[in-house]
């Protein structure tokens, strides 16, 4: 039996062995670079792009210009820079964007580029999105690639330099194409994107103009924002790595992240992801063939192919993929094979044969650590998606930050109302903070994590202005996900600042969705909001659910007319003033039963609250009319009907004059943040800082 089981381990070892040069021998065949270069080439570009837009250069001096803007840094010992030093790093970026793009010094271009990168994402959890993400992610494995080599300023540089791309060059980055579409069609099995609450009204976008003669509102919304989105992005991933499926995988691709470049702010997220589709070309595909004319095949004329391709497996030790300036060699003589017996192979003796052929193709066996490499990155990927169990801090109605699970346009936020109260825990004072003083988004306002760094950041300020040193934050904050009820996500009576808070524990003060209502979305919502949307032009509809022992303290501006409370469940009580001159106050009971009232007049021009009384939550819905805009509108019907209407061109001439003069400022204003930088660290030269108002 010791014998037995010997000899299975020692062919279970050499068995996994054999495997493991298999496989690494697969992905370290040379193949053609040009659809990898294509690729590196739109990706720089396109980063060159993104720098001042989406990375933020920009608007450096709004946020790191401002002692006291708020940052939601992942690790608190990250800490925003100086101005003029934070432009420097941004301008790094921006010059390793370039050297990415034109391929010069290319690893060290990608270096320049990720490392200011890693800073300025790590700095600040509230401009996390998928995108930018997945624009880390293409660096870092373009980085340890081979896309420098052909189409660049490295290649022209060096012309003995040999030109190939490893096969695993191309599979990590299908890989990580793949993760993207798959995933987010994994995470779009949420029950609201399958009945369509996830992406309301976008119908109403110019975009699908076209197909409203024949398709409905509805229809365009549920079957091909919802049902479509879902399919593109469950097969997209498998139709692209599919022969015969690959030409309408690229036209769908071409439809969809035409609309999503249209419809959504995402920066650069759709022209990536179009111009990856570069990936899965072959080379003798358009665009590759017109680039892969000055590779040439080495060995004798009847080998030579003047379009070489991927699909044939290449003896490791050639080099098929060399530059054009480079001498072949004549090939060496070769001695005939000597006539061997036949004999049986063993075991030992195939691995001794394939571990040595190995040991001459991959450097001394140094690439067992490459691919070590790669299994602990494809692992990462597949499992960190899904680690929301472990980082329970950061869940609240939704499962951890958004930015790195892909669940992309599946949660949609509105706002209704954020209150932040400041009280002097020495004196007691109350004071009221504008919610956006000091940060330019309200991403803050959905996190527990970040509302907490928030309310520190308010105390430090407050400290440093000698306005208060000892200081309770409350956090009142109102939203809706998903087309449900406004309702609370904080707890408003927990002082944020010394409430509890830990990565890997649930954060008890934020309060619970309340799924229970969800259900009334579809015909309850939809039938409310269509009837008053018929009231008049500016008629619109709040609906709102509320905690047991919970007030609600709403200001009602002058503008606005009708507006009722109307209850849909449990009880309430309306304190509000009795006229708006007086100082009165007037309380009213609205309860669901038979004998309640079930609708209230509200005063506008004045404070009111509404307690929730019932043991369990209560569900209301505000009523009104905007009279101002009411007559904004009668008054351009008026100019409407006097003027003739413009002409489409007209239209898009106007709108792409808009377009080129708000890039052109937002280029120009990079450049001198740049400019006027160096000149602050080498002469001294102040910054001029723009003040958000």
């Amino acid at each position: 039996m010791a014998w037995l089981r010997h000899q299975v381990n020692k062919w279970l070892i050499i068995s996994a062995r054999n495997k493991y040069l298999s496989i690494a021998n697969y992905l370290f065949t040379k193949s053609d670079p040009t659809p990898l270069s294509i690729f590196r080439l739109l990706f720089g570009f396109l980063m060159v792009l993104d720098v001042p837009q989406e990375r933020g250069l920009e608007e450096a001096d709004l946020r790191f210009g401002d002692p006291n803007y708020c940052f939601f840094p992942l690790f608190p010992f990250i800490q925003p820079l100086k101005l003029s030093y934070a432009c420097i790093l941004y301008s790094i970026m921006w010059l390793g964007s370039v050297g990415i793009m034109v391929g010069f010094r290319f690893r060290c271009s990608c270096f320049l580029y990720i490392i200011p990168y890693a800073y300025f994402f790590l700095l600040d959890k509230s401009r996390w999105n998928n995108h930018s993400y997945l624009f880390g992610l293409t660096v870092i494995l373009l980085s340890l690639s081979d896309a420098g080599n052909y189409l660049s300023l490295d290649q022209y540089l060096s012309p003995k330099k040999r030109i190939y791309a490893r096969k695993w060059n191309y599979l990590m980055l299908k890989f990580q194409l793949f993760i993207l579409y798959f995933y987010a069609a994994l995470k779009k099995l949420d029950a609201d994107w399958l009945y369509g609450y996830s992406m309301r009204n976008l119908a109403q976008h110019w975009a699908f103009d076209p197909l409203k003669s024949f398709l409905s509102d509805d229809f365009i919304e549920f079957h091909m924002i919802h049902l479509g989105g879902l399919f593109y992005d469950l097969t997209v991933g498998f139709m692209l790595n599919i022969q015969s499926t690959k030409k309408l995988a690229f036209f769908l691709s071409f439809m969809f992240h035409g609309l999503n470049s249209q419809i959504f702010t995402i920066g650069m997220f759709p022209y990536v992801c179009l111009a990856s589709l570069v990936l899965f070309c072959e080379p003798h595909e358009f665009p590759c063939n017109l680039l892969a004319k000055s590779t040439k095949m080495s060995g004798t004329d009847k080998d030579r192919s003047p379009q070489p391709s991927i699909q044939r497996q290449l003896e490791p030790e050639t080099c098929p993929y060399q530059s054009p300036h480079e001498p072949q060699d004549p090939p060496e003589p070769q001695d005939p094979p000597e006539p061997q017996e036949p004999q049986k192979p063993q075991e030992d003796e195939v691995d001794h044969n394939v571990t040595q052929t190995t040991s001459k193709t991959t450097g001394k066996g140094n690439r067992w650590w490459k691919v070590l490499l790669m299994s602990i990155y494809v692992f990462i990927q597949l499992v960190l998606p899904f680690t929301h169990s472990i980082t329970k801090g950061y869940n609240n109605w939704t499962p951890g930050l958004y930015g790195y699970s892909w669940d992309m346009m599946v949660y949609s936020w509105s706002t209704l109302h954020i209150k932040v109260t400041v009280v002097d825990k020495e004196t007691g004072t109350e004071r009221y903070l504008d919610p956006d003083v000091w940060v330019t988004n309200d991403r803050w306002s959905s996190h527990a994590d970040m509302a907490k760094q928030f309310s520190r950041c308010i105390a430090r300020n407050l400290a440093n202005s000698n306005v208060s040193e000892n200081v309770a934050v409350y956090l009142d904050v109102w939203k809706s996900l998903n087309g449900r009820f406004q309702q609370r996500v904080f707890d408003p009576r927990v002082d944020i600042i010394q409430a509890p808070w830990s990565p890997w524990e649930s954060v008890p003060w934020v309060l619970p969705l309340l799924k229970e209502y969800s259900d009334v979305r579809k015909e309850e919502f939809g039938n409310i909001a269509s009837d008053v949307a018929n009231w008049t032009t500016s008629s619109n509809v709040i609906f709102v659910a509320d905690y047991s022992g919970l007030y609600l303290e709403n200001y009602m501006p002058p503008e606005l007319a009708n507006v009722s409370v109307v209850l849909m469940r449990g009880e309430i009580i309306i304190e509000q003033e009795a006229k708006s001159y007086s100082k009165k106050k007037c309380n009213s009971t609205l309860s669901d039963t038979g004998a309640g009232t079930h609708s209230l007049q509200i005063v506008t021009g004045g404070f009111h609250r509404i307690y929730t009384v019932s043991p369990t939550p209560s569900c209301y819905m505000y009523t009104y009319t905007n009279a101002t805009a009411d007559r904004i509108q009668a008054q351009k019907a008026k100019t409407d009907t006097t003027d003739d209407p413009p002409q489409p061109a007209q239209v898009f001439f106007a709108q792409l004059s808009e377009f080129v003069e708000d890039k052109v400022d937002i280029f120009s204003r990079s450049f001198y943040l740049v400019f006027n930088s160096y000149l602050n660290v080498l002469f001294g030269i102040p910054m001029v800082i723009r003040r958000m108002v």
